[in-house]
């Protein structure tokens, strides 16, 4: 795996790695060959940095450049290959071309999961490379070792259905933003009646001609016209705010099931994140490679986003509501589901503070070591603007089972620690 392009590296992958590259591709409706004819210039854009429709719709349109450009170059000696490209560029207009966002959120998926099975690669031929030379030490059983091939392929897998299933989320999340949009234009509108039946309104009540107790029949039938006009519109704008009030459910319940679907997500990376201690422990004890965290925090650091943009189109649909002057029996499930996106981006941020490489198994007095918390979430909080103390301690065996089991507060004090740190 020397090759200097990533799609380079992922093409030296032995034949189950590389069927795995391919379902991924396949499930995200981008054909393998657009990775294969531009993969430089898929290296060299920036897919995490696009937040709007706007830049996704340049780095679709970029592609498919790439892609005419390569079907111009072709020689009329390579009439397969004019095929492919032509079917490819019609599979990517026709799937794409009115959603760039989904573009470029599939792009990222394939490029994390190329990622996480190179990586998976390296450690199963590191391990390999371990059992052939040391399979005779007591260090740890055989089993652990086998399990570890296992593992490695396993957690590629893993690691490529959480990227789906956050592609999927943004994906759903960015629709929400139109469901929204409807919402506001329905008010907007509803505004309207509002506007003409305050009019109305004032008119009854204030105009010198309707104030007097004896009306002329001229005035009389104006004022009937007015009440009778008056009633129309309430009538229109009682309505309309039912409507908005069905369309303002709609979106809540919507939420509801994303946050639903974003606390199983929640779930699998808390799992993972357990199963990297493991790896981390066995490791320490000279079993499997340690894993890599660059996966894990970018699916962390994704899922972090999407709960933010459900809780700010939450909040703005709340906002939304507090517009609507006439009362509903529609109940208000804003203020709830604010706080189920805040719970759970509490369990990420508490999930995500790991210790990043651990002191010694044995520690002796007088001893230098080295040791780095981190924390997989930070860039998405804006930690760096206002960091946080940190501090560590170290504990025994027994607290630390005591702690894992919930037996007692995960809040350690100075009295409590086993030991004591200098430059802590």
């Amino acid at each position: 795996l020397g090759a200097n392009s990533l799609w380079q590296q992922v093409q030296l992958l032995d034949r189950e790695h590389l069927t795995q590259i391919e379902e991924v591709y396949r499930k995200s409706g981008i054909p393998l060959e657009v990775r294969h004819y531009c993969s430089d210039w898929i290296e060299t854009r920036a897919w995490q940095e696009v937040r709007n429709e706007g830049q996704a719709q340049e780095l679709f349109q970029g592609t498919l450049l790439q892609l005419e450009e390569k079907h111009a170059a072709t020689g009329v000696d390579s009439f397969i290959n004019q095929l492919t490209l032509q079917r490819v560029i019609q599979q990517l207009r026709a799937t794409f071309q009115t959603n760039a966002l989904k573009f470029v959120a599939s792009i990222k998926t394939c490029l994390n999961a190329e990622f996480s099975l190179l990586e998976a690669y390296r450690q199963l031929v590191q391990q390999q490379q371990q059992l052939s030379t040391s399979s005779g030490r007591g260090d740890l059983p055989y089993s652990y070792q086998i399990n570890g091939l296992q593992t490695a392929q396993q957690d590629a897998a893993r690691a490529g259905d959480i990227a789906k299933q956050l592609q999927d989320l943004h994906v759903v999340v960015q629709t929400m933003a139109v469901d929204i949009k409807n919402v506001q234009q329905m008010q907007e509108n509803a505004n309207f009646y509002i506007n003409q039946f305050q009019m109305v309104e004032y008119d009854l009540n204030h105009r010198a001609e309707f104030q007097t107790q004896i009306l002329d029949s001229s005035v009389l039938e104006r004022k009937q016209q007015l009440l009778s006009n008056k009633q129309k519109i309430e009538i229109q704008l009682r309505d309309y705010i039912k409507d908005i009030s069905q369309a303002q459910l709609e979106v809540a319940n919507k939420h509801h099931q994303i946050l639903q679907l974003i606390a199983k997500v929640v779930e699998a990376l808390q799992i993972d994140i357990a199963r990297w201690k493991r790896l981390q422990q066995l490791s320490g004890n000279g079993g499997t490679s340690e894993p890599n965290l660059t996966h894990l925090q970018q699916s962390i650091e994704g899922l972090a986003d999407i709960i933010w943009m459900v809780r700010q189109q939450v909040t703005m649909v709340t906002q939304l509501r507090s517009q609507i002057p006439l009362s509903t029996n529609t109940p208000d499930i804003g203020s709830q589901l604010i706080s189920e996106a805040s719970s759970l981006l509490n369990k990420l941020v508490e999930s995500s503070f790991i210790i990043e490489k651990q002191p010694p198994q044995v520690l002796k007095t007088q001893t230098k070591f080295g040791s780095s918390v981190r924390l997989l979430i930070g860039g998405r909080l804006s930690v760096h603007m206002n960091p946080p103390q940190v501090r560590a301690f170290i504990i025994s065996e027994q607290q630390a089972k005591s702690i894992s089991r919930g037996e007692i507060p995960r809040n350690i004090t100075t009295k409590e620690a086993a030991g004591d740190i200098i430059n802590n």
